[in-house]
């Protein structure tokens, strides 16, 4: 008797109903638990003794022997009823049509995994870690970037591009962004603009090799947002002997700009120096990993050079680089320095010009220069010292093209230490105040 009222108990629950208000929000059971079919589609509610609430549809998929039940990913409610009813009718027909919901669901759902994951990965900021995590070896046998262009490239990176961009997909900033930025960059630093957009044409373009057909760069020719000119700047004699003594008292930054001008290097040659560099007949030798071009560099120092790097403080016996403040790591501080230069020069400026009974409020600091400044005067100085320009441009590690670079193997070591002799020999006259700059030609043996 007890079994057949409870065989009649769970049929009474599980009739079909207009599903209305007051059958959504029915009593939950003391027991087991209540189940309604929707009189007008295969939607189904459940109701259990907790007092949940659930949409499901029970059907079986076609060629399949056993039903499957779908859940509804919300509470059953009048509110939600419409959709969970749409919800069921689609479902119903695409397992009549032989397709499995659940197979389908989880093919969405590893699609937008990956989807996910493509956009976490194409975040700016992950992009551009990983290109500076490149070095600079970007495609098969590229040298790596120096280790100054590396600095310089993180200082952007970091500096300007990732605090504007964070968080942000690649795919997602516009052409239009980009120039923005550099416009609101080139109101204060012309120049800097044009170098911050070069870093981002590298990082973008390298991007769009990684990803081939998914992704174009936004930089395209010509968004430079200065047109720059060549430099042609050139110290004279009296800004020569101003720069020179006021370098004497500037410490490591001072022994730097001293050695710019005895050998024509760039800034970044000397700040990487080692004594170990120098071997026998005091021959520098940089590895290329240090040098613009990447082409070793090879120069004789002279006799002025040595002064200089004797010159610097050295903590340790074991500290091997020439130009630093700790021993331990290449000078970096550039900015800063050059700024307490240009004031030191001002003052002497001031101080020459109240001893000669000016007044020095009208004194102006050295104009426009830069370091770089240092490297075309050494040259110029060379040809006025009467040094061949072929002879020069060696000395400035420049390459030498066409059939001339490719054949010629030879090392010019002592044309080089002539030619480095003579840019000291002149600039000792131009520091001195000595008038007759003539250098005296060296005589060739009489055969």
């Amino acid at each position: 008797m007890n079994k057949g009222a409870s065989t009649v108990g769970t049929r009474a629950r599980s009739q079909r109903v207009r599903f209305t208000p007051a059958v959504l929000e029915a009593k939950a059971p003391r027991s087991g638990r209540i189940e309604r079919r929707d009189d007008i589609s295969p939607l189904w509610l459940r109701i259990t003794t907790s007092g949940d609430r659930s949409f499901a549809v029970r059907v079986r998929i076609k060629g399949q022997r056993q039903p499957i039940r779908l859940t509804y990913p919300e509470r059953a409610h009048i509110s939600n009823l419409g959709a969970a009813r749409e919800w069921a009718i689609k479902l119903d027909g695409a397992c009549r049509a032989g397709r499995d919901p659940r197979e389908e669901k989880r093919t969405q759902e590893v699609a937008e995994a990956d989807e996910r994951q493509r956009r976490e990965n194409s975040e700016f900021e992950k992009v551009a870690r990983a290109f500076l995590a490149t070095k600079g070896v970007t495609k098969k046998n590229s040298r790596p970037w120096r280790p100054v262009t590396a600095t310089a490239y993180a200082r952007t990176i970091h500096g300007k591009f990732i605090p504007r961009w964070k968080g942000r997909p690649i795919h997602s900033i516009t052409r239009d962004e980009i120039t923005d930025l550099l416009a609101e960059i080139a109101e204060t630093a012309p120049v800097e603009a044009n170098r911050n957009l070069a870093v981002l044409s590298s990082l973008m373009a390298w991007y769009q090799a990684q990803r081939g057909s998914n992704f174009t760069s936004p930089v395209v020719s010509g968004m430079a947002p200065t047109e720059e000119t060549p430099r042609d700047r050139v110290l004279s004699d009296d800004e020569i002997r101003l720069v020179w003594h006021v370098a004497g008292r500037s410490g490591v930054y001072g022994g730097i700009i001293r050695t710019m001008l005895l050998n024509g290097t760039r800034r970044g040659e000397p700040a990487a120096m080692r004594y170990s560099q120098v071997g026998a007949d005091n021959l520098w030798a940089l590895p290329g990993e240090f040098t613009k071009n990447h082409l070793p560099l090879f120069l004789p120092l002279s006799g002025e050079t040595l002064t200089v790097m004797a010159a610097q403080p050295r903590l340790d016996e074991q500290d091997d680089l020439v130009f630093s403040v700790n021993g331990k790591d290449p000078f970096n501080n550039w900015s800063k320095s050059k700024e307490r230069l240009d004031r030191r020069i001002l003052r002497r400026l001031r101080a020459q010009a109240r001893a000669e009974g000016k007044d020095p409020a009208k004194a102006k600091p050295l104009p426009n220069w830069t370091l770089h400044d240092l490297r075309r005067t050494a040259k110029s100085l060379m040809s006025r010292a009467k040094v061949r320009p072929e002879h020069s441009e060696r000395v400035l590690n420049h390459a030498i093209r066409g059939v001339e670079g490719t054949y010629d193997r030879h090392s010019y070591e002592d044309e080089k230490r002539d030619a480095l002799e003579r840019l000291a020999r002149l600039l000792r006259q131009i520091i001195s105040g000595e008038q007759n700059n003539v250098v005296p030609m060296i005589r060739s043996a009489v055969r």
